[in-house]
């Protein structure tokens, strides 16, 4: 197992069945290069953005409040892919 940092996250590469320590280093190092080059850490969501029009609120002041991203939220999107994606569309699968 390969624990370290990389494309702006934790990594971790866990290879099973190999009994030599060297070969499981280079199938682990092999694996995370492909995820590294075949995917990237996005911004899909800025600190500030809204999440949606309004949540309905019960016995407050207001009867509905706007939703904002206090934070980014970020995720791995595969190259090919990043031209394609949008804050809402992330957003719209992650509530599914």
């Amino acid at each position: 197992a390969y624990i370290g940092p990389g494309a702006g996250a934790g990594t971790i590469a866990v290879v099973l069945g190999i009994a030599q320590r060297p070969q499981c280093f280079l199938s682990a190092t092999r694996l995370l290069n492909r995820g590294f080059s075949q995917y990237r850490m996005v911004v899909a969501v800025k600190p500030g953005d809204a999440l949606a029009h309004h949540a309905l609120v019960q016995g407050g002041v207001h009867e509905r409040v706007p939703l904002v991203a206090v934070g980014e939220i970020r995720t791995l999107v595969k190259k090919s892919e990043i031209k394609k994606a949008s804050s809402r569309h992330v957003m719209r699968e992650a509530n599914q």
